[in-house]
């Protein structure tokens, strides 16, 4: 019988994505052809059905994957076009999508407590930051399902144990966010993002709960976002969202 991967572990993992997250970067996954040594094309299958199930059940939205790379090893995975869409009550398409994501560690984690990886790397990151003067910021909603998400009893996919995420290097190597607010007069705005570069090792060194990855990654990056524009009368509503 396969084990699944715990949908929390995968999350935390993946939504540094996410959520979140560029241009060609050193560490990009090169092109590799499906009967490579050590991959299962059916085992690469599962992964990306059971990946795009979790990830949409815990953010509130629909989530797509081209295609999961996997080696028997349980060392490296690569996930291509991830595609996060905008939760209910947002008129976008998608909240985050990004062209690759390369992980690398103890990838078995995902199975017990939650990995312990070397590196994550997101390259090609967009972000499609919508703000609404009803519904609030498209990025702090998805972060607010995964809270809730969380506190939700759990299912007989989760551990009932603690999990946690453990991130040596989370990079992501630039991007391009896409900015669209509910201000009269504002006009959709197109913003580059600089090289982020985040750990997730935990105060103790045994990592942190996915749903405060997620809340780091989505305080990350909109810190470098302006929500709105600088010589708006409302600018100093970016400052808030640090606070947030």
């Amino acid at each position: 019988m396969t084990m699944l991967p715990s949908p929390r572990a995968i999350l935390a993992t993946l939504c540094l994505a996410a959520l979140a997250c560029l241009t060609a970067a050193p560490h990009a996954a090169t092109e590799e052809s499906s009967n490579q040594a050590g991959r299962s094309p059916q085992l690469e299958g599962l992964l990306k059905q059971v990946m795009e199930r979790g990830m949409a059940n815990a953010l509130g939205a629909p989530v797509s994957i081209r295609e999961v790379e996997a080696g028997r090893n349980a060392e490296r995975m690569t996930l291509r076009q991830l595609r996060i869409g905008n939760p209910s009550g947002f008129d976008g398409e998608h909240a985050l999508t990004a062209e690759s994501i390369v992980i690398e560690g103890a990838l078995l984690g995902l199975l017990g407590d939650g990995p312990r990886l070397d590196l994550v790397h997101i390259d090609g990151l967009k972000v499609f930051a919508e703000t609404q003067l009803t519904r609030g910021v498209n990025l702090l909603k998805l972060r607010d399902n995964v809270r809730e998400f969380s506190r939700r009893p759990a299912g007989r996919l989760l551990q009932q144990r603690e999990t946690r995420v453990y991130i040596e290097e989370g990079v992501i190597s630039g991007g391009e966010a896409h900015i669209a607010t509910g201000v009269p007069g504002s006009e959709p705005r197109r913003q580059e993002l600089e090289r982020i570069e985040m750990s997730f090792t935990g105060p103790d060194g045994q990592g942190v709960a996915p749903e405060e990855a997620v809340a780091q990654l989505v305080r990350r990056i909109l810190r470098d976002i302006e929500l709105v524009e600088p010589d708006s009368p409302l600018a100093p509503l970016n400052e808030l969202m640090d606070l947030l």
